[in-house]
């Protein structure tokens, strides 16, 4: 088969209906794609979020053992690490 009879037999399946039918499939595709990335990125968007609110807390948590640590060294030793 040379490359005139296989651009015939191309050319023969190639309407318009088929043409249309083809967009369509690939129309829903990209649809299905476009859902796709949009569910990861609004995961991703959560991930951030709780990533974000452990280290707020656990920064609340340091200070808190940062105040503690300093009151209790004044306890100890009567005068503040300032002093």
């Amino acid at each position: 088969m040379n490359y005139k009879s296989k651009l015939v037999l191309f050319l023969r399946k190639f309407t318009l209906k088929n043409f249309d039918k083809a967009l369509e499939k690939f129309d829903k595709g990209m649809n299905e794609f476009n859902k796709a990335v949009k569910d990861f990125g609004d995961s991703m968007v959560a991930v951030t979020k709780e990533f974000s609110s452990d280290i707020e807390e656990s920064n609340k948590r340091r200070k808190e053992y940062e105040r503690k640590n300093k009151d209790n060294l004044q306890k100890l030793w009567g005068k503040s690490e300032e002093s």
